[in-house]
């Protein structure tokens, strides 16, 4: 992503320390779920199905989650937030809604790979009632994030969420003002063969692993007129504002490492999650090198054309790390 404007930074900064026990300081959910060679685009279209109405039917509506969620559901979170039951996932939705009783979900980007469902969502709502012990602002608050759920017999077992709670955060308690994140639509139906899914999939590990971490030459990977959309309300980054921005990610963390957790493809879209971890060695969002040992995770979405990334859309645990380098 591009470097942040310093307005941007010290807003996200200030708000991470006034909410630190709320964030908590690490990651777990560790598990690697590579991507699958299976293809039923029947099971598939299913699945997406059953994963969507977990949102829209079930957290928003209010509906019954019976053939829906599994009875030993569990929802896992970023920043050391502890894990959900089926009982605590229901609870936090009626908490929700009292909270934004107008939210409602728009789901940009659908992509399904075997048992695994990867959305990613723009959320609106007015703020009516207390929401993460901010009480309410009546401010009509925007946010994004990236949910993976896996389906099993029918029903969604498990999920991984990734939310921008940083940007949610700056709203409810620093008045920042609702940002307008990428709608762009990815919903098609996509090429779900091996050989598709392990090549798009291999080629957005290699942006990561090559460019982003390694410092290698981008040819060949990025499309010229690349795009990443980024959370928080931070403006998006052309090629040469990507390699500046990670230039300065790996001297802020020269031993960073990613660990990939999920690799889902569907057509020309990949989805990864990853857990990272890294020694804060120098400036990294406003915030002086700390020499802390730190632990993170987020999801990318990338997009492929001809042969090469030309777009990505991230969800970064910005909150969860911040939170830490903030830290007393």
């Amino acid at each position: 992503m591009e470097k942040p404007m310093n307005s941007h930074r010290n807003m996200i900064a200030i708000t991470l320390l006034a909410l630190q026990p709320l964030l908590g300081c690490s990651s777990d959910s560790e598990e690697t779920i590579p991507a699958s060679t299976d293809c039923d685009p029947a099971l598939l279209e299913a699945n997406k199905e059953v994963a969507l109405a977990v949102s829209n039917g079930v957290f928003l509506a209010g509906e019954p989650a019976e053939g829906v969620l599994a009875s030993d559901f569990v929802a896992h979170f970023p920043a050391g937030q502890p894990d959900q039951s089926l009982e605590a996932f229901l609870g936090f939705g009626e908490q929700f809604r009292t909270a934004l009783p107008d939210a409602t979900f728009t789901f940009t980007h659908v992509i399904a790979n075997d048992e695994f469902v990867a959305l990613r969502y723009i959320g609106t709502g007015t703020h009516k009632a207390e929401l993460f012990g901010v009480p309410a602002t009546n401010r009509t608050l925007k946010w994004e994030g990236m949910v993976i759920r896996r389906v099993a017999d029918g029903r969604v077992a498990e999920e991984w969420n990734e939310p921008d709670n940083a940007g949610l955060f700056a709203q409810l308690t620093q008045g920042a003002e609702a940002f307008s994140p990428s709608s762009a639509s990815f919903q098609t139906k996509g090429d779900c063969a091996s050989a598709t899914v392990e090549a798009t999939a291999e080629l957005a590990l290699r942006v990561s692993e090559e460019v982003v971490l390694g410092g290698q030459s981008a040819d060949g990977l990025l499309a010229p007129d690349f795009v990443m959309h980024n959370p928080n309300g931070l403006p998006d980054a052309n090629l040469e504002g990507f390699l500046g921005f990670n230039a300065g990610f790996r001297a802020a963390f020269p031993d960073a490492k990613f660990s990939f957790t999920h690799t889902i493809a569907e057509g020309d879209l990949v989805l990864l999650r990853y857990t990272a971890s890294g020694t804060h060695s120098a400036e990294f969002f406003g915030v002086p090198a700390t020499g802390k040992a730190v632990q993170w995770e987020g999801a990318v979405i990338r997009h492929i054309d001809a042969g090469v990334v030309d777009e990505e859309w991230n969800a970064p645990d910005i909150a969860g790390l911040l939170g830490q380098l903030t830290a007393p």
